[in-house]
């Protein structure tokens, strides 16, 4: 069942309008590599997910695209590669997973939405809130755009 929350993040993936982060009052690059893996990061992408593909049991594609940043940010940083570029390798990353499964699932859309996706989730890798709390800075960012 789609809640609210689900149908305002499905409407930001069909308007391909991406979040305003320059007018969220959090940080607007990811800090460490160890914020990825916030259960929260879990909790979001498993809604947005479900907001996109509209089907609640999303469970593997959440694990999978987890352990794929698990893997690939560990594998990076046990070498002598520098992170200070996590953003964009966490972008990359998120997106070829999100795209890869979107494909399979034969979704015409499935290259942008992953790309928005991807952009999202660095958003809110990087401001460091809970859902609920990213959710209510969005909703105050909305309102301010209505009035």
């Amino acid at each position: 069942m789609m809640t609210a929350a689900h149908r305002r993040r499905r409407c930001l993936y069909l308007t391909e309008m991406p979040t305003d982060v320059a007018t969220l009052k959090c940080a607007k690059r990811i800090k460490s590599v160890s914020s990825v893996s916030r259960p929260s990061v879990y909790e979001w992408l498993e809604r947005e997910l479900q907001a996109l593909l509209l089907h609640n049991d999303v469970n593997l594609l959440v694990q999978h695209v987890m352990g794929s940043l698990d893997r690939n940010l560990i594998a990076r940083s046990n070498t002598d590669q520098s992170l200070d570029a996590v953003d964009s390798v966490v972008f990359n990353l998120v997106m070829e997973a999100v795209e890869s499964v979107l494909v399979q699932l034969n979704r015409p859309q499935g290259i942008k939405w992953a790309r928005i996706l991807a952009a999202e989730f660095v958003y809110f890798v990087a401001c460091g809130l809970t859902v609920i709390a990213y959710d209510e800075a969005l909703s105050i960012q909305e309102t301010a755009l209505i009035e």
